[in-house]
């Protein structure tokens, strides 16, 4: 297990490789571009999960990723909204307890207030990252 020191220094490196593969995409990318992402240092880190709208790398204490679609499809199952006007997003939890399964992730990046990867999916296979957002 990384430390909380190596674990926010990966978690810059990686919200700078995206932003620099983001831009030369024009500014999205599709999930199996995402789910095969690798940092210009040659590691692997998909930073965004192939089956869920949620990534919790074995590398981090928190979340990584949430993806938030306006279509309702296989990979969104929530009612999330976004308020433009006040720059919030309202993230369904997982059914269950807040500390199991992939909530004790989302809920630790909340407490420790560790910024993610917000996700904006505005059509199919179509992915716009918000880089550096605090978790809901």
């Amino acid at each position: 297990m990384l430390s909380s020191e190596e674990q926010a220094l990966l978690r810059l490196e990686i919200f700078a490789d995206l932003e620099l593969f983001i831009a030369s995409r024009g500014g999205f990318a599709s999930r199996d571009e995402l789910t095969t992402f690798t940092l210009r240092n040659g590691m692997r880190m998909p930073v965004i999960d192939r089956n869920k709208g949620i990534r919790n790398p074995a590398e981090f204490d928190a979340t990584l990723s949430i993806v938030s679609a306006s279509d309702k499809g296989r990979y969104n199952v929530y009612d999330d909204a976004i308020d433009r006007e006040r720059g919030l997003l309202f993230y369904s939890w997982a059914q269950g307890p807040l500390n199991a399964g992939d909530n004790r992730k989302l809920n630790v990046a909340f407490e420790q207030q560790a910024p993610i990867i917000l996700f904006e999916k505005p059509l199919t296979n179509v992915y716009v990252p918000v880089i550096g957002v605090l978790a809901p």
